[in-house]
């Protein structure tokens, strides 16, 4: 059969980049505590009883605005993501000393924690202002969730996808080359890297990680 124009090609890659990378940060996390077919509404009101009785528990709002994301509500999103970070540390604002120093002290088990589900709501919040159009204001708080947790894989792959985007196909692949080194038995940032490459030319490349795609999720 006859191959497709490279526009084409090039074009229907782009959007493949745009759906697997904008969603790779809720899969990649594993915000979801119930199965696909779970009932959001229900699993809505069960996170929002939760931080009505515990106001400080960061998990609460990780998992009350994975559920909004999956229904694409995005300013809900960001609200709550700003209501959770209200309640904890500027950690985006520490030093590397400082962060290293709370993680060793007594109390280093809630900071983990705590510190866990920081980036979790940043990330979650990147996603929301990516929803929204604000791409600018994404950016910042992907690099921020990174600033606290450079080994965050999803945060790294959001965050390539937005700069792929925007013409930083550089940084972007480089992002992605760790996101597959990080986490190399995930299926998304390999399939992510390989769109990224087939976009700028690297036929070779691409075909390699859509290869170790197909071995990683042997049902497509």
């Amino acid at each position: 059969c006859r191959s497709a124009p490279r526009d084409g090609v090039a074009q229907r890659a782009t959007r493949i980049l745009a759906v697997i990378c904008g969603a790779v940060g809720i899969a990649v996390f594993g915000l979801m505590t119930y199965e696909r077919n779970a009932d959001y509404t229900s699993e809505e009101r069960i996170w929002m009883d939760v931080m009505s009785k515990r106001p400080q528990n960061g998990r609460a709002y990780v998992n009350l605005t994975g559920a909004l994301l999956k229904e694409g509500r995005g300013a809900e999103v960001l609200h709550w993501c700003d209501e959770g970070l209200k309640r904890m540390p500027d950690y985006a604002g520490m030093t590397m000393a400082e962060l290293k120093s709370l993680c060793e002290g007594p109390s280093s088990e809630n900071v983990y924690r705590d510190i866990s589900s920081y980036v979790q709501i940043m990330n979650n919040s990147g996603l929301a202002l990516r929803i929204m159009g604000r791409n600018g204001d994404a950016v910042a708080r992907f690099r921020g969730a990174l600033q606290v947790m450079p080994g965050l894989a999803s945060a790294k792959v959001n965050l390539a996808s937005i700069l792929f985007a925007g013409g930083e196909a550089d940084e972007a692949i480089r992002l992605l080359r760790e996101a597959v080194e990080q986490e190399p038995d995930k299926v998304s940032p390999h399939e992510c890297l390989g769109n990224a490459l087939l976009l700028t030319g690297d036929i070779r490349g691409a075909v390699a990680q859509y290869e170790e795609t197909l071995r990683l999720d042997a049902g497509n």
